[in-house]
């Protein structure tokens, strides 16, 4: 008896689970609507903090260490996460609404408002953990985008996600 009320529970905890990830159309579409088109590069500077320069630089260098890799590290300026309020909520969203690969992160910044996230999808998050994705952005990124220095904040913050995903785990 005890074990047919307990998978009675299950049942129905795992179909209010799945109603959940069901997606309501209209609120599918407002919110794809908020997010910018990923152009397919690796860097997405729709807040223009990066000269063409720089953007071809960072882009090579996260094209390369993904053929080597796979680990795909995508970056993104916007000058809003409206209708978000945060940008870690913005991040992840964002990172679903791109269909984004296997092994990816997602670095969301908006100078505008001054925030900054890391976003990594289940596999990547094995590795590069929230509590390793905040101290890369308080110690890599933040000190230099101080300075206003967003170049060499990102390239920070990329490379020290690529040198955790070359150590052997």
């Amino acid at each position: 008896m005890n074990k047919l009320i307990i998978l009675a529970f299950f049942l129905l905890v795992s179909c209010n689970y799945n109603r959940l990830k069901e997606p309501d159309s209209k609120r599918t579409e407002s919110i794809s609507q908020t997010f910018p088109k990923q152009t397919g590069y690796y860097v997405n500077d729709y807040e223009n903090v990066l000269t063409e320069k720089q953007k071809k630089e960072l882009n090579d260098t996260l094209q390369k260490f993904d053929i080597k890799t796979n680990v795909q590290i995508l970056i993104l300026s916007v000058p809003t996460i409206k209708p978000y309020t945060d940008i870690h909520k913005y991040s992840v969203d964002l990172g679903n609404n791109w269909n984004l690969a296997q092994k990816s992160i997602l670095i969301v910044l908006s100078k505008q408002n001054r925030n900054i996230a890391i976003a990594t999808t289940v596999i990547a998050e094995k590795i590069l953990t929230d509590s390793l994705c905040k101290s890369i952005i308080d110690y890599d990124i933040v000190p230099e985008l101080k300075k206003d220095n967003y170049y060499k904040g990102l390239e920070k913050g990329a490379f020290s996600i690529m040198n955790h995903f070359k150590k052997p785990y």
